[in-house]
C-alpha cells in the first residue's frame, strides 16, 4: 500500500499570533487592543450593541436585532477554551478603556474552518479598526489550526465586502439565501497581517 502524501508544511505564525491581548494603533494615531471578553463582560458586549446605529446593528447581526439579551450577549463572548471567542476592542487613554468594537470567532473542528464576524462603533469606523479586527480574528483561527476563514455579509453591505476583498477573500452569491454574501479564504496565510504589524 503507497503511503499517503504527507501535507504541505503550514507557515509558522509569530508567537504573538494567540497572544490573548494585541496592540495597534488607528489610522488617526489612536492606541487600541484586541482581546478576548471576560465572562462578566456580557452587559458591556450589550451596551456596545445597543449604541450602534440601526445599519451598522442590522450589518453586524444580518437582520433588524434592537439589542442583545444577555444570554445572547454571553453566547457570543463564549467560555475560555471554547469553540467561541468574544474580543473587545478598546482605545487606551486617560480613563478607562473605552470599547470602540468588537469581534467573534467560531471555530468548527468537524471542518477546520473558522467563522468570523465584527462590529465598530460608528464614531469609530473609517479608522482602520475593522482591518485590524479582522486580521486578529484570522491570526487566531490560524493559530487554532483552522485551515479557513469564512463570514456571512448582507448584500447591501459594501463596505465589510470591500474589505474583505482587500483581505484576500473571495465574495460570491450565498448559496442558502439571496440576501447574503459569503466571503472566505484560505488561512495559509493570515489576511492583514500588516494591520497589527506582524508581518513574518
Amino acid at each position: 500500500m503507497a503511503a499517503a502524501p504527507l501535507e504541505p508544511a503550514r507557515p509558522r505564525l509569530p508567537a504573538i499570533a494567540a497572544a490573548p491581548v494585541q496592540h495597534f494603533r488607528s489610522l488617526a494615531g489612536d492606541l487600541l487592543r484586541i482581546r478576548p471578553f471576560a465572562p462578566e463582560e456580557a452587559d458591556r458586549l450589550g451596551g456596545h450593541v445597543a449604541a450602534l446605529s440601526p445599519a451598522s446593528r442590522r450589518d453586524r447581526f444580518l437582520g433588524g436585532l434592537v439589542q442583545l439579551t444577555p444570554a445572547a450577549a454571553r453566547r457570543l463572548i463564549g467560555e475560555p477554551g471554547g469553540p467561541v471567542t468574544g474580543l473587545a476592542v478598546e482605545r487606551l487613554g486617560e480613563g478607562a478603556p473605552l470599547l470602540v468594537g468588537e469581534g467573534v470567532l467560531a471555530l468548527d473542528a468537524s471542518t477546520m474552518t473558522a467563522e468570523l464576524a465584527l462590529s465598530v462603533a460608528d464614531p469609530w469606523q473609517g479608522r482602520g479598526i475593522g482591518r485590524s479586527i479582522l486580521a486578529s480574528i484570522g491570526l487566531r483561527a490560524a493559530a487554532a489550526g483552522a485551515a479557513q476563514l469564512t463570514g456571512e455579509v448582507l448584500r447591501s453591505n459594501h463596505r465589510m465586502q470591500g474589505l474583505a476583498r482587500a483581505a484576500g477573500f473571495s465574495v460570491a452569491t450565498h448559496p442558502g439565501d439571496a440576501r447574503l454574501i459569503a466571503i472566505a479564504r484560505p488561512l495559509s496565510l493570515c489576511p492583514g497581517w500588516e494591520a497589527l504589524g506582524l508581518a513574518a
